[in-house]
């Protein structure tokens, strides 16, 4: 065990601003935690200046919106670039489509700069209606990378980063999530289909909503909206394999002997925001370092 704390030790000290997607992340998280989206009635405000469709149409509020919309694409990033193409700010046109791009990137496991998809940056894994992103694949070739695309390219910018604000320091997290509009894939196809579905009280929506619950790409984004807080890794791909590292397995073994990194991953999103707390606590007391944002960020990179 104290060779595993002593390689812990030394695996930070190497990986201190060697992690370019998590400096990249942290810059994205601090552009969202220093602006404040909202939607009143049709309108969307951002820092209170107001964002339209270039079309001048009204803006889609409902749970499906970029559906809706007709801005969903096939293949990879392009959902997410017809979302950006549609939005303008008056001030601040290119700043604005950036952070769309930035967002969606992040949601979907793209590289920020080529906008290719790459397994190490998912954060969701290829199940579709499976309460499951530990044991699932994360290759990321067209045909099965559709769950990446999928959850960047239906989810609107705004609300993401509306959810994000509303995690922060949450303390009834699981009330957070319910409010949230965040969905997992485009509504209509086989896996949650609700025939003559209600779009206002959607039960597809519902169904969703059940499974990305238990999924992990809401405790990613709960784990960076803390990240000054709790231990925050930068995909699906690094949390697995800090899990199934000896000391990883170990230290959740001592928080509570039940606990598997199957479990963990796969866990309801409001108790994992209660557990994760105390295993990252357990990390900064194996390490002899203090709860400071800078100990907590040089550990997760």
């Amino acid at each position: 065990m104290n060779l595993e704390k002593e390689k812990l030790k030394a695996l930070v000290k190497i990986s201190t601003n060697q992690n370019t997607r998590f400096e990249k992340l942290n810059k994205l998280f601090d552009e969202i935690d220093e602006k404040n989206a909202e939607v009143k009635g049709n309108e969307l405000l951002i820092d209170n200046e107001q964002v339209k469709k270039k079309n001048g149409a009204s803006l889609t509020t409902s749970y499906f919106g970029p559906g809706q919309d007709c801005l969903t694409r096939k293949g990879g990033f392009n959902s997410v670039i017809a979302i950006a193409e549609n939005f303008y700010s008056k001030e601040s046109e290119s700043e604005q489509k950036q952070l769309v791009l930035d967002i969606g990137a992040m949601l979907g496991g793209f590289d920020f700069e080529t906008h290719r998809m790459f397994d190490k940056y998912r954060i969701i894994s290829n199940a579709v209606n499976q309460y499951d992103d530990y044991s699932q694949s994360l290759s990321s070739n067209v045909q099965e990378g559709d769950p990446s695309s999928h959850f960047a390219g239906n989810n609107y910018y705004f609300n993401i980063m509306h959810f994000i604000k509303n995690l922060k320091n949450c303390e009834e997290c699981e009330k957070v999530f319910d409010n949230a509009k965040i969905i997992l894939r485009y509504p209509g196809e086989q896996y949650f289909k609700v025939d003559n579905d209600d779009e206002k009280f959607s039960k597809e929506y519902q169904k969703q909503k059940e499974v990305l619950k238990y999924r992990f790409p809401p405790k990613f984004l709960w784990m960076w909206a803390n990240r000054d807080r709790v231990i925050h890794l930068f995909s699906l791909m690094a949390f697995r394999n800090f899990l199934n590292t000896y000391y990883g397995e170990e230290l959740i073994k001592r928080v509570n002997k039940n606990y598997t990194p199957t479990n963990i991953t796969n866990m309801k999103f409001d108790d994992f925001t209660k557990i994760w707390k105390d295993i990252s606590n357990q990390i900064l007391q194996d390490l002899n370092l203090d709860s400071s944002a800078e100990n907590i960020s040089n550990v997760s990179k």
